[in-house]
């Protein structure tokens, strides 16, 4: 008997595992996309290691099954059925169904299984012997990851609200934190987009290629892929729902994104520059010059609007003289900085290659500043902002904001502007307190 979204499998050979209760899911509303597409997720180039940097899983799903002597690899067909390629036959079978997502495909119980999104934003998932598709349920976007773990197979997506969710085959969908490079628990935070990501224990360097095309080095295991694309300008990246999304302008001067595990799309535009990219609670803020210099914004859901998100900062009396970065050059030697796993702040010394603790808990990117022969380092917590230095432990700045705007040096002053919980921009130095920007 069919199941709506997907097709019954074309395959007739007896089942060997039969998996019980598939039905449980709370109802997820679709309000993260609004045109109902779902991400396609792509075969993760070589170089491209967990975000999480998780140590305990024992596989992890993607289009390709390795054996001694061979793989298994799988595609959509022309019907957006899945087709595995067995490398040592040469030959393609078809395991029917009909996908809105590339198919990832895990071992498990000496079973290859193959998952998906269905038709309905339902996952569903099939085995390679037979056993015909089923439907987990849920409403998803994207399947993050599927792999294996103490004995269980579990898959995280993103639902249609955008929030995380993981499930095993036999217990239902349970919502989740996000965990990229901060423990669970910490609250949602914003950070404008670099060339560099902060991951875990390492940093994402973003780059073009010989050809234009967008590169990423994974300072964990210094391998680099190749993402694809033309861009006319340098990349711009930036956390977002357990992914990272880098964006660039392409050339038919229009902006274009994509995520680390699926393609480019067109956001449309006839930009000149790209200024600014933030994410902002949970939502990502594209700021551009279209052609004649004028200013546009927009985020990933709807159209291009003339002007500015807000005019944080064009009433700063401070001239801005360099702006700070997670990573800085100070004193002859280059120092990144990023969160680690139980919030604290981590330094990496890039001359000699240390890692320091520099404690705190913080839930947002921290900016460095080398200002009259000490480097500060300012990031926020719990809706305040705190700065120290590499002397000094932290201090509190104070504050009830929404997100740190930006951090820079004026005339040996370390500047720090703010949008506040109320919607209102604020500035600060780290001794005069915060004042409101008219």
């Amino acid at each position: 008997m069919r199941k709506q979204g997907l097709p019954a499998t074309r395959h007739t050979s007896k089942l060997v595992q039969t998996v019980a209760v598939f039905s449980v899911l709370c109802s997820i509303q679709e309000v993260f996309l609004g045109d109902g597409r779902a991400f396609a997720q792509e075969r993760r180039g070589p170089g491209i290691t967990q975000i999480e940097g998780r140590e305990h899983l024992f596989e992890t799903g993607s289009n390709r099954v390795n054996f001694r002597d061979g793989f298994l690899e799988f595609s959509l067909g022309s019907s957006r059925q899945v087709v595995m390629f067995d490398s040592r036959t040469g030959r393609s079978s078809d395991l029917g169904g009909i996908l809105l997502s590339a198919p990832v495909a895990i071992r498990f119980n000496q079973q290859i299984l193959v998952f998906g999104i269905g038709r309905d934003n339902a996952l569903w998932f099939c085995s390679t012997d037979g056993q015909p598709w089923q439907s987990l349920g849920g409403g998803i976007t994207r399947i993050n990851q599927v792999y294996t773990e103490n004995f269980q197979l579990v898959i995280e997506a993103v639902g249609t609200n955008g929030l995380s969710y993981n499930r095993t085959l036999n217990n239902g969908w349970t919502e989740m934190r996000s965990t990229i490079s901060r423990p669970q628990g910490l609250p949602s935070y914003s950070e404008v987009a670099r060339s560099e990501v902060n991951v875990g224990n390492g940093l994402l360097r973003f780059f073009l290629g010989g050809q234009r095309q967008l590169l990423v080095q994974d300072s964990r295991t210094g391998l680099t892929t190749d993402l694809g694309g033309i861009l006319l300008s340098n990349p711009q990246a930036i956390r977002f729902q357990d992914d990272v999304l880098i964006f660039g302008i392409g050339v038919d001067k229009a902006v274009y994104y994509r995520s680390l595990y699926s393609g480019w799309q067109s956001m449309g535009g006839d930009v000149v520059n790209l200024e600014r990219v933030t994410r902002i609670d949970s939502q990502v803020v594209v700021q551009a010059l279209f052609s004649g210099n004028r200013p546009h914004w927009r985020n990933l859901n709807d159209n291009w609007v003339f002007g500015n998100p807000h005019d944080s900062t064009s009433n700063s009396s401070y001239r801005v003289d360099e702006l700070a970065s997670t990573t800085m050059r100070h004193q002859g030697n280059t120092y990144s900085f990023y969160i680690g796993p139980q919030g604290q702040l981590l330094m990496r010394d890039r001359r000699f290659g240390n890692v320091s603790d520099l404690g705190g808990r913080i839930d947002s990117d921290p900016l460095a500043m080398s200002v009259g022969g000490e480097l500060y380092i300012v990031a926020q917590a719990d809706r305040r902002v705190f700065f120290r230095t590499l002397r000094q432990d932290w201090a509190d700045l104070g504050g009830n904001i929404r997100h740190i705007e930006r951090v820079y040096r004026s005339a040996g002053e370390v500047v720090i502007e703010a949008i506040g919980l109320d919607g209102v921009p604020y500035i600060r130095t780290t001794r005069l307190g915060w004042t409101r920007q008219m």
